[in-house]
């Protein structure tokens, strides 16, 4: 790949045959990306309205402790 692919936007892959994945390392990686997917749906967390790091992070913890106790309450 040249720098000109790179410009022109000419360089393709040559297809084929994905590398291959770890079942396990992929399914914890969905579930973080699940977790931040949940918490950025909170306007205040995905903009950071909040200026002083030490709000943003309370509004992040008082998120997830929501999201927990609602994840143990829909268990039976």
């Amino acid at each position: 790949m040249t720098r000109m692919d790179v410009v022109f936007g000419t360089y393709r892959s040559a297809g084929g045959r994905p590398p291959a994945c770890d079942p396990v390392d992929y399914r914890g990686r969905t579930v973080i990306e699940r977790g931040f997917t949940v918490l950025t749906q909170w306007r205040g967390i995905a903009t950071r309205y909040d200026t002083p790091a030490v709000f943003y992070r309370a509004a992040i913890v008082l998120h997830a402790v929501i999201t927990w106790t609602k994840a143990l309450s829909d268990t039976r």
